[in-house]
């Protein structure tokens, strides 16, 4: 294997360090995990527990009612486990798709307002230094 890939892998294994080496320390991981979890578990299938009316599993079953996300539940309230990709709204778009989207919508809005001020200075209404005036 030529030098280069060796190095990229050994670099990839040193990044993800905190996961791999057992004998890492309990507070690395979780530091890991807050600052890199979010992008490692994007898109991945993961067990949640979501409402479900013929669910088998019911709120005093859960146990802890923080595992509930802060809602109110009536006690006849219904859940099941189901494999949702990771990052997932209830639309069915990740996090990542609609970061995308308002980045596309931004940048569509300054190349606007970049359209706009061309054309005010081309028809002489903004002029070439903003200390200045026509």
């Amino acid at each position: 294997m030529p030098y280069s890939k060796q190095l990229s892998q050994v670099i990839s294994l040193g990044t993800l360090r905190p996961i791999l080496d057992e004998y890492c320390s309990e507070e690395d991981r979780v530091q890991f995990m807050e600052r890199y979890g979010e992008t490692l578990l994007e898109g991945m299938e993961i067990e949640h527990l979501v409402p479900d009316p013929d669910g088998n599993i019911g709120v005093e079953d859960v146990g802890d009612r923080s595992l509930l996300g802060g809602q109110k539940y009536g006690k006849e309230q219904r859940f099941s486990i189901k494999m949702v990709p990771y990052g997932t709204d209830e639309f069915g778009l990740s996090r990542s798709e609609k970061a995308r989207a308002l980045y596309r919508a931004w940048n569509i809005q300054k190349a606007g307002r970049a359209r706009y001020a061309e054309q005010l200075y081309k028809t002489g209404k903004m002029p070439l230094n903003e200390g200045k005036s026509v």
